[in-house]
C-alpha cells in the first residue's frame, strides 16, 4: 500500500440513515466501495471531511503510517502526520500503520485538537483493498466512523403534474429506459405511453383509449429489449403490444383467458438479454414466458402462499444472470426463480420494518443485480441484494422531493439513476448517486462515456450526469459530430460557481488525420440558439479534447465536414454567345488552411444544381491574386461545358474539391448569365466584358 492514495467514507455507524448534505436530503447505503464519492468523511458532530482535497496534498497511506492533510468543511485542516511539533510535543503524534493495516496514534486538527485512531472501544484498520473501516475518537468532536462501503442516493429531478397534456400524467403506472437513457412512462389512465429524455424533456407519445392496434385499455407494464423495441402489458385488453422506440406498432399477442398465451389482466412485463419476454399474468396468478415475437415458451405458478405460488403477481424483473424476480403483491413478498421458473428464494412479509412490505407494486434490478422495490403503502423504496439482503430505504408519504403517494413503477438505468413513477402525485422522480461533492476544483468522471469535468467550486453537493444522445440541436452548418450524430448532454444538481473544465475522450476511428486536427469542442447556448466553440486543448495522441464553460448544456465534438472557401469566378457576367476557351476561378481557404494543399488529383468541380463540370488539369497557378496576403489557387473550366449548365439570369455556381488530407471544401459565387450576342458587355460596364 506504499504511497497509495486512500478513498474512504466516514459515516455514522447506523446501517441505514438520512443525512443532510449541503441542504439536500441524502440516503446512504452500504454498497459499492469503489464509488467515486468515497473521498469524503463524516463526523457525528462536525459534518463532512474531504480526505483528498484537490486544493491540498490529500492523505497518503504508506507501510508505516499516514501522511498529508484532510479538510473538514466545518473544522479546517487535519494533519495525519501532525507536523506541528510545538502542538504535538506532549503526545506521540502521527497516525501509524503496523504493516498489517492496523492503525494507531493521533491526527491533529488545527481547530479541534487530537483525533485518536486507536481509542478504547474503537480502532481503525485498512482492509485488503486499501479501504478504511472502524472508528476514531476526537477529543473535542466525538466519534468518527470509518466505512468503506457507503455511497449516497439523493433526489435529482422530477417532472409531471396531473393532466392530459404532453409531460402531464394521470396515474403513471410503470416506467422503463432504453439503451440511450430515454425514459418511457405508462400513463395508465390517459391510456398512452410517453417518452422523455433522461431529464424529463418530452420526446413523443402514442396511444389512445381503445382496442385497436396501438390503442390501450389501462396499460399496466412496460419493458424495452436490446433493440429498444417497447413491450406494453395492455391490461384491460388482456394482451401484449410491441412497438418501435418511436411508437410504431409491430405486433400483438394474447386474449382474455387462462390458456397458454392468454391473459387475465397482465400487469408486469420484463425482457431478458436474449429478448425473451416474461409477463406477470395478474389474475391468473402465474408467470408466462414468450419469445420476442410472442411465441409461448413456458409458464409457472398457481394461486397460493407456498414457494412458486402467487397471490396477484403484478411486476417482474430479470437480472444479468437471467434470474427472474416477481412481486407477489397479495403475499407481500418477493420471489426469485431461474429463467425456467425453478424456485430459488423469497423474502418479505406484511409490515413496516426493513424488508417488510405493505402492497409492493414495482420491481427493478440494477447492473450489479441489486433489487429495488416500490413499497406502495409504506410510501417508500426498498433496496436489497440479489438474495434479499436489506440494503437501504428512502421515502415517506407526501408531495415533497423524495416523498411519495403510492409509488408504483421503478427502473434503474445503466448509470445507476433510479426513476420512480410516483403514481398519485402524477409525476416521475429521479434519484442518483452523489458524485459531485462540496469543495474546490472538484473532479467528476463518467467512465462509460469517457467524460471528465472539474468544477472550480461546488457550494452544494449533488449528482452530475452525462448522457450520450442522438437528440440535440442541429450542429452548425458544415460541421459533423463525433461520433456521428451523437451529443453529450451534461447536467448537475450541484450548486456551483466559476468555470467548469470539460474533457472528452473521443473515438477517432472514423476520422482522417486532417479531420482530427480540425476537431472543436462546441457547446449549445440556448438563449442565443447557437453553438459556441469552447476548445482549450486537443490531444490527438490520447484522443482527448477539452474546453471551458460557465454552465452545462449540450456539448459536441465536431469537425468541419466542408471547409467554407471564398470563390471568385471570372467573368462574373457570362455571355452564352461567347466563344472564349476558359472560365477562370480563384479559390481562397479560411485561416488555418492553405490553398496549396488543394488536391488536384481529386475531382475539383463547378456545379449548378445537379450538373457539374470538372476543372481542367492545366493551367493552374498559386498566388495572391486579390492582394490580401492569402494564397489563392487559380483553376480553369471549359467555357463551353459550363455554358451548357446555364440559362440567362443570376446563377449561384458552386466550386468544391478536396484537400490532400481528405477534408472537403466548398464555396459559391453569384454570376450574371446573359445571352445578348457575341462579346457583349453588360450595361456598359468594362469590367464585365467577356472574352
Amino acid at each position: 500500500m506504499k504511497g497509495k492514495k486512500f478513498h474512504i467514507l466516514l459515516l455514522l455507524s447506523a446501517i441505514t440513515f438520512m443525512v443532510f448534505l449541503g441542504g439536500k436530503t441524502v440516503f446512504a447505503e452500504n454498497i459499492d466501495p469503489n464509488n467515486d464519492g468515497s473521498q469524503y468523511a463524516y463526523g457525528e458532530n462536525v459534518g463532512w471531511i474531504n480526505l483528498q482535497p484537490l486544493q491540498g496534498p490529500g492523505v497518503t497511506v504508506t507501510d508505516t503510517g499516514l501522511t498529508g492533510y484532510a479538510w473538514g468543511e466545518n473544522i479546517g485542516w487535519i494533519s495525519l502526520s501532525c507536523t506541528n511539533t510545538n502542538s504535538c510535543a506532549t503526545v506521540e503524534y502521527g497516525v501509524k500503520n503496523d504493516g498489517a493495516g492496523n492503525l494507531s496514534g493521533y491526527a491533529w486538527g488545527e481547530n479541534v485538537g487530537w483525533i485518536n485512531f486507536a481509542p478504547q472501544g474503537g480502532g481503525v484498520f485498512i482492509d485488503a483493498s486499501g479501504n478504511f473501516n472502524g472508528t476514531a475518537w476526537g477529543e473535542n468532536i466525538g466519534w468518527i466512523t470509518f466505512r468503506s462501503d457507503w455511497v449516497f442516493i439523493t433526489f435529482t429531478t422530477k417532472w409531471g403534474i396531473y393532466g392530459s397534456g404532453d409531460g402531464e400524467f394521470y396515474g403513471p403506472r410503470a416506467i422503463a429506459v432504453d439503451s440511450s437513457g430515454n425514459v418511457y412512462v405508462v400513463d395508465q389512465y390517459n391510456h398512452r405511453i410517453q417518452k422523455f429524455t433522461s431529464n424529463g424533456v418530452f420526446i413523443t407519445k402514442w396511444g389512445i383509449y381503445g382496442t385497436g392496434d396501438g390503442e390501450f385499455l389501462y396499460p399496466a407494464g412496460i419493458a424495452v429489449d436490446s433493440s429498444d423495441n417497447v413491450y406494453i402489458a395492455d391490461g384491460g385488453n388482456h394482451r401484449i403490444q410491441k412497438f418501435t422506440s418511436d411508437g410504431v406498432f409491430i405486433r400483438k399477442w394474447g386474449s382474455e383467458g387462462s390458456g397458454d398465451g392468454e391473459f387475465w389482466y397482465p400487469f408486469g412485463i420484463a425482457v431478458d438479454s436474449p429478448d425473451n419476454v416474461y409477463v406477470a399474468d395478474g389474475w391468473n396468478h402465474r408467470i408466462q414466458k414468450f419469445t420476442s415475437n410472442g411465441v409461448f415458451i413456458t409458464k409457472w405458478g398457481i394461486y397460493g402462499t407456498g414457494d412458486g405460488e402467487f397471490s396477484f403477481p403484478v411486476d417482474i424483473a430479470v437480472d444479468s444472470s437471467g434470474n427472474v424476480y416477481v412481486i407477489d403483491t397479495g403475499n407481500n413478498r418477493i420471489q426469485k426463480f431461474t429463467s425456467d421458473g425453478v424456485f430459488i428464494t423469497k423474502w418479505g412479509i406484511y409490515g413496516t420494518g426493513d424488508g417488510e412490505f405493505k402492497d409492493p407494486i414495482g420491481i427493478a434490478v440494477d447492473s450489479s443485480d441489486n433489487v429495488y422495490v416500490t413499497d406502495a403503502w409504506n410510501y417508500r423504496i426498498q433496496k436489497f441484494t440479489s438474495d434479499g439482503g436489506f440494503i437501504t430505504k428512502w421515502g415517506s408519504f407526501g408531495t415533497g422531493d423524495g416523498e411519495f403517494h403510492e409509488a408504483f413503477g421503478i427502473v434503474v438505468d445503466s448509470s445507476g439513476n433510479v426513476y420512480v413513477a410516483d403514481t398519485w402525485n402524477h409525476r416521475i422522480q429521479k434519484f442518483g448517486r452523489i458524485n459531485t461533492f462540496k469543495g474546490t476544483n472538484v473532479k467528476v468522471s463518467d467512465v462509460k462515456f469517457r467524460v471528465s469535468l472539474v468544477f472550480t467550486e461546488i457550494a452544494v453537493s449533488g449528482v452530475t450526469t452525462v448522457t450520450m444522445t442522438e437528440r440535440g440541436p442541429p450542429p452548425p452548418t458544415g460541421f459533423k459530430l463525433v461520433p456521428l450524430g451523437t451529443y453529450y448532454e451534461i447536467t448537475t444538481s450541484a450548486t456551483y460557481t466559476g468555470l467548469i473544465q470539460i474533457c472528452i475522450n473521443y473515438d477517432d476511428s472514423t476520422l482522417t488525420p486532417g479531420q482530427e486536427e480540425q476537431l472543436k469542442l462546441r457547446q449549445y447556448d440556448e438563449p442565443t440558439d447557437e453553438w459556441i466553440e469552447i476548445t482549450t486543448s486537443l490531444d490527438t495522441v490520447d484522443n482527448i479534447i477539452c474546453g471551458e464553460t460557465d454552465h452545462l448544456s449540450f456539448f459536441g465534438v465536431m469537425y468541419p465536414a466542408i471547409i467554407p472557401a471564398t470563390v471568385d469566378i471570372n467573368p462574373d457576367t457570362m455571355n452564352l454567345k461567347s466563344k472564349g476557351k476558359y472560365i477562370t476561378c480563384y479559390i481562397e481557404l479560411p485561416e488555418g488552411y492553405d490553398a496549396s494543399n488543394i488536391d488536384l488529383t481529386q475531382p475539383l468541380t463547378i456545379s449548378q444544381g445537379e450538373l457539374s463540370v470538372s476543372a481542367e488539369p492545366s493551367p493552374t497557378e498559386l498566388g495572391d491574386f486579390d492582394s490580401d496576403g492569402i494564397t489563392d489557387l487559380m483553376v480553369k473550366f471549359d467555357r463551353a461545358l459550363v455554358h451548357q449548365m446555364l440559362s440567362p439570369g443570376y446563377i449561384q455556381l458552386t466550386v468544391s474539391g478536396s484537400l490532400t488530407d481528405g477534408l472537403q471544401f466548398e464555396g459559391s459565387d453569384l454570376v450574371n448569365v446573359i445571352d445578348k450576342g457575341k462579346d457583349h458587355a453588360d450595361e456598359g460596364d468594362p469590367s464585365s466584358v467577356v472574352y
